[in-house]
């Protein structure tokens, strides 16, 4: 990480700049991390409607305003009223617990609200980016443990690493099927992409597969819906080098990033 080289743990820098990121301890109570799984969605929503009425929309700006206040909106209220009282969670205990129905009404309700449109052919349009979601979803309730002192994962069920990565390829592929019968190169395209990830999870038992399966659909999905609302990339950006920045500063560790391992700064 470039910041590394300019600021090393060992600086006076760091020092001071370790005191400032620590006044951020009570904001990260509020799961940021969480955040980019519904930014997308809702993002999502705002990309099918604006293709659904223009099949070759590409690289939009025209409604980032509307998209970054909705997006402020979105976040307070989800950290009120579901963060805050752990409603919305990612972890193995909440694949069979009614927290799993939170989290499908949760995406279809994200996604019609950036659709902002005709509900009667929004809700077609919200199944494949729900289905999306809802296998990124169960990739996380593949339980893992890093060792702390190689940094290995290592997968604890190997009976729950198979039917949850096994689970998400299947919705992945039905998300690719329903995209393409709707006509919506995004989603059916990002679901093709991202499906590889769950499947070779499924195929290989170690726990860098589980680790890629978790971050790299994010990432295909946020970068597919961008492609038509490109102010979205914003927002993405400065939550993911803030959050880069946090955990540097305060834990001298790299996270997040798309290495399977949290390496030191």
């Amino acid at each position: 990480m470039i910041i590394a080289r300019i600021v090393p743990s060992e600086s006076a820098a760091y020092k001071t700049l370790s005191v400032f990121f620590e006044k951020f301890d009570g904001f990260m109570k509020w799961k940021p991390l969480s955040w980019f799984g519904f930014w997308t969605l809702f993002a999502a929503g705002m990309a099918a409607y604006s293709g659904h009425h223009d099949r070759f929309l590409f690289w939009d700006f025209s409604r980032w305003f509307i998209g970054i206040i909705s997006l402020i909106l979105i976040t307070t209220l989800s950290i009120l009223f579901l963060i805050k009282k752990e409603l919305i969670r990612y972890g193995q205990e909440q694949i069979m617990s009614s927290t799993f129905m939170v989290h499908f009404l949760f995406s279809a309700g994200i996604f019609l609200i950036g659709w902002g449109g005709n509900l009667m052919i929004g809700v077609p349009h919200a199944v494949p980016y729900i289905l999306a979601y809802m296998a990124i979803f169960i990739i996380y309730g593949i339980p893992i443990r890093q060792d702390e002192d190689t940094g290995e994962k290592t997968v604890i069920s190997n009976d729950k690493r198979r039917k949850y990565s096994l689970g998400a390829s299947v919705l992945l592929i039905v998300s690719t099927v329903i995209g393409f019968a709707l006509d919506d190169p995004v989603i059916s395209t990002a679901s093709a992409v991202a499906f590889p990830f769950p499947f070779v999870s499924f195929l290989m038992k170690h726990g860098r597969h589980v680790q890629r399966a978790r971050v790299f659909p994010i990432l295909i999905m946020a970068m597919f819906v961008a492609m038509r609302q490109g102010w979205f990339l914003i927002p993405l950006f400065l939550l993911f080098y803030f959050l880069r920045y946090y955990h540097y500063f305060r834990y001298g560790i790299v996270f997040p990033t798309f290495s399977v391992d949290h390496k030191k700064g």
